[in-house]
């Protein structure tokens, strides 16, 4: 059943994260630290001792094993599994947007859901963990004591700030990304480091080869328009052509393919060879993007896909100042960036970016391209 626009812990993702290697393509509802105590059933203070990736029926996942150090609220034991999206296994990798960052051996405060499995969600997205160096919190400029004690308090002192996300001056925990020469826009990244494997400049940008961009479809499994899959092709379709027709890029996502299905299955991503739209649940997000990629082919996606989370939230056609829904177009042009390979922007000045990496309902300024979401392609892609 519909829940409603689930404000509070909303992100409109491209699920594009990987544990392992790291790369962040979210839009996410900014949250407080009050706002995540209200949602969270643990709040810990921990150190990952081990991240584990494997599939699940068509996708992968990533298990997430954190020692507690502190416990701030709940009852989570000694350990806690926290499981997200992505990861890599063999030769197949998963980047999914939204998703945070964590290492073994880095310690971090880590707001907590219960999940469907009896393991823990992330909340708020990448918001919802904050790291730990040294005995401080970056994020907060603040000692880890302090820091500690304050969320114990119901977060006094950090109700006027949104959480910081990675992107932001002090925010952390999570994707990395390639900064334009004027940091004007950001570019997904893979740090090969971690596996022992580096390219010469030490960035992996999955760039989607030319048959792959001409063959994209809808899967229509959407609570909102269940026998309206005309308006859903052209809304998408307009969506994917703000890029294509603005963006003065050597890049199309091409043509869409015609025919619409309807597997109420496909509510992940799910590695399948196609490029596929789709609706199902994404926890924290509004809506996430997925890219796979072969670990040990340079600069070569072989498949991406994008989810609407319209499980938690309502979305709309045309719903300029609603205050309940979100703009189908606005959120899927931000997703479509991401399968150009940009990445989220977090920083108050980049507010007017399609990347900007937060989203509010009845919001429809992703229509338009600013100027550096066209540097950003420009520089992944060319130009004619």
């Amino acid at each position: 059943m519909r829940r409603g626009a689930y404000l509070a812990g909303a992100a409109f993702a491209v699920l594009a994260l990987i544990v392992a290697s790291g790369v962040t393509h979210a839009s996410v509802v900014k949250q407080s630290i009050p706002d995540l105590i209200r949602q969270a059933d643990v709040v810990v203070h921990g150190r990952v001792t081990d991240t584990t990736s494997f599939w699940q029926g068509t996708t992968i996942v990533t298990e997430v094993t954190i020692d507690v150090k502190t416990t701030i609220f709940g009852s989570p034991g000694n350990q806690v599994i926290v499981t997200l999206p992505g990861g890599i296994v063999g030769d197949i990798g998963l980047e999914v947007s939204d998703t945070p960052e964590f290492q073994r051996g880095k310690e971090s405060v880590v707001f907590l859901g219960n999940g469907r499995n009896g393991d823990f969600q992330v909340l708020g997205a990448v918001q919802g963990k904050v790291d730990v160096v040294g005995g401080n919190v970056p994020a907060w400029n603040l000692p880890l004591d302090e820091f500690i004690a304050r969320v114990a308090a119901g977060g006094i002192g950090l109700e006027e700030h949104a959480a910081k996300p990675p992107g932001t001056p002090g925010g952390g925990g999570g994707g990395k990304g390639d900064k334009g020469d004027e940091a004007c826009y950001l570019l997904c990244k893979i740090d090969w480091k971690r596996n022992g494997e580096q390219d010469n400049d030490g960035i992996y940008s999955p760039k989607l080869e030319d048959d792959q961009g001409g063959n994209w479809s809808i899967n229509n499994n959407s609570q909102d328009w269940p026998n309206d899959d005309a308006a859903l092709v052209a809304e998408l379709g307009d969506s994917a052509k703000v890029w294509t027709d603005n963006a003065g890029a050597r890049w199309s996502l091409g043509a869409l393919n015609a025919t619409v299905t309807h597997d109420s299955r496909l509510t992940n991503a799910s590695f399948d060879g196609r490029n596929v739209v789709s609706f199902g649940y994404t926890g924290n997000a509004v809506a996430v993007t997925a890219n796979w990629f072969y670990r040990n082919a340079r600069k070569h996606t072989i498949e991406t896909d994008f989810l609407f989370n319209d499980i938690d939230n309502d979305f709309g056609i045309n719903v300029p100042e609603s205050n309940s829904e979100f703009d189908l177009k606005n959120v899927a042009v931000h997703e479509f960036g991401h399968w150009i390979c940009l990445g989220d922007q977090y920083n108050d000045s980049d507010f007017d970016h399609v990347m900007y990496g937060f989203v509010e309902v009845g919001e429809t300024k992703n229509w338009t391209l600013h100027q550096c979401d066209m540097d950003g392609a420009q520089a992944v892609y060319g130009t004619p």
